[in-house]
């Protein structure tokens, strides 16, 4: 007699989940944010964290750690004002953690916005892009495979409000003189050049970084 065959594994899915954002006008260089919230604990859980910083001079990011777990950098933007990058750790455990963020010299202010993704098939993003601009208007395209997640952020010079396009927005805060936002959506249909973009209600430099995972 044939023995039955096993059923096929279930097909997973990535759901992303908007935890929330901490704020820091510490002007260090290295920056600990203690007892973030992370979401629930998950064996699969990424905790991703959108690092948006702003200074008067030319930063950039050196690393980031999750629950002192080295975090990989996403995407990152090149040296400039507006420091910006997506980050993600594997951290099954715990419901906070301490996120500490190292920049290249002192960092005026910074904000860091956390997200969780579980469900996913693979731990390195399928897609990534970054900008940078001056305007009211930023935009970026990425290449999105079906059931996919897709996280973004910015920061601006100026305190003017954000609307996103292709995305949803979690949060849109003003932060001094600036204003840091980050955006979120679960996809089902492929798209092979998806544009991020928000328009600012207010005129200044601007950064803007994207990450998509299956």
């Amino acid at each position: 007699m044939i023995g039955l065959m096993p059923p096929p594994p279930p097909y997973r899915r990535a759901i992303s989940t908007y935890i929330g954002t901490t704020l820091d006008t510490s002007a260090l260089a290295t920056v600990t944010l203690t007892g973030v919230a992370i979401g629930p604990p998950a064996p699969d859980r990424l905790v991703v964290a959108v690092v948006l910083g702003r200074d008067s001079n030319a930063r950039t990011i050196s690393s980031v750690t999750i629950g002192g777990v080295a975090a990989t950098a996403a995407v990152t933007s090149p040296s400039q004002n507006n420091p910006t990058g997506i980050y993600y750790a594997r951290v099954p455990a715990g419901a906070t953690a301490d996120i500490v963020v190292t920049f290249s010299a002192a960092t005026t202010r910074m904000a860091v916005a956390v997200y969780t993704v579980t469900g996913y098939r693979n731990l390195t993003p399928a897609a990534v892009n970054q900008g940078y601009g001056s305007g009211t208007t930023l935009s970026v395209a990425l290449a999105r495979p079906r059931d996919a997640v897709v996280i973004a952020g910015s920061i601006t010079s100026s305190a003017g409000t954000f609307a996103w396009s292709g995305v949803t927005e979690d949060t849109d805060i003003a932060h001094v003189s600036s204003r840091v936002s980050a955006a979120s959506d679960d996809f089902g249909a492929a798209e092979p050049a998806m544009a991020v973009s928000f328009v600012n209600s207010g005129s200044g430099a601007a950064s803007i970084v994207a990450a998509t995972w299956t």
